[in-house]
């Protein structure tokens, strides 16, 4: 059940995640911020698996009893949560700041993107003589 909820939402979290990190950035930056958003999310994930494991392995003592070890895991789930809530709580205050710094809202819709190509400059009016041919 905890599997179920887990990917759940992972699969709720990251698409959002990913549409408002790149929305921040310019098109032409897309690229490195997909990037830097995949880098951040890999190394939060290897390092939240060594933290954890070390909590499960201190606190199952290396014991090779059921016991110990599911009193371990009950131990790491509560630790992932505490992180997790603090994580949310960081990102609140964060967002909250941001929105009383700046006059709009960082939930409005970002300003336009320009053009992929800027508009050519008007050719200058041909000459008569030109059109005629002679």
């Amino acid at each position: 059940m905890l599997l179920l909820a887990l990917g759940a939402g992972i699969g709720v979290v990251l698409p959002p995640l990913n549409a408002s990190a790149l929305a921040a950035v310019p098109r032409e930056r897309s690229g490195a911020a997909a990037a830097t958003v995949n880098a951040v999310r890999q190394t939060g994930t290897s390092l939240g698996i060594a933290v954890l494991g070390a909590v499960l392995a201190a606190r199952s003592g290396g014991a090779e009893s059921g016991d110990a070890f599911v009193t371990g895991l009950r131990t790491i789930a509560v630790v992932a949560g505490a992180i997790s809530l603090a994580g949310a709580a960081v990102v609140l205050l964060a967002r909250r700041a941001i929105a009383r710094r700046s006059p709009a809202s960082p939930l409005s819709s970002p300003p336009p993107l320009p053009p992929a190509h800027p508009a050519r400059p008007a050719r200058p009016a041909q000459s008569a003589r030109r059109r005629s041919g002679g």
